[in-house]
């Protein structure tokens, strides 16, 4: 027996099993949202590959605004802790680490510079 939720079909495990087909063809060709449930509680969703690419997309969306915002509050950080430093210092340091993060990268084999 298969119920509806809000969104999407609800199936046990075990029916999920037996018409796996069938549930796929709804996914595929309905665009279809399918939970399935085991012992009463949500456990998995058939979607559709393209609102699987949506998603990864909005979830790495998400993953790069976190890191701008982080980003941006340790740059306000950072300005707060070296008030006394002149740009021009701050671009010397920023390039020695650079450097230094780089190398370390080489020596690790992890990137390689063209002859």
């Amino acid at each position: 027996m298969i119920a509806q939720s809000e969104m999407a079909a609800v199936v046990t495990a075990t029916e999920a099993k037996n018409n796996l087909g069938q549930l796929l063809r709804r996914v595929a060709e309905n665009g279809e949202e399918i939970v399935i449930e085991r012992q009463g509680r949500p456990r998995a969703v058939i979607i559709s590959v393209e609102d699987y690419a949506r998603y990864k997309a909005a979830a790495e969306q998400q993953r790069r605004s976190e890191a701008l915002a982080w980003l941006r509050e340790f740059e306000v950080r950072q300005r707060e802790r070296n008030k006394d430093l002149t740009d021009d210092q701050i671009e010397e340091i920023a390039d020695q680490l650079t450097r230094e993060a780089i190398d370390s990268l080489v020596e690790k084999g992890h990137i390689r510079f063209a002859s």
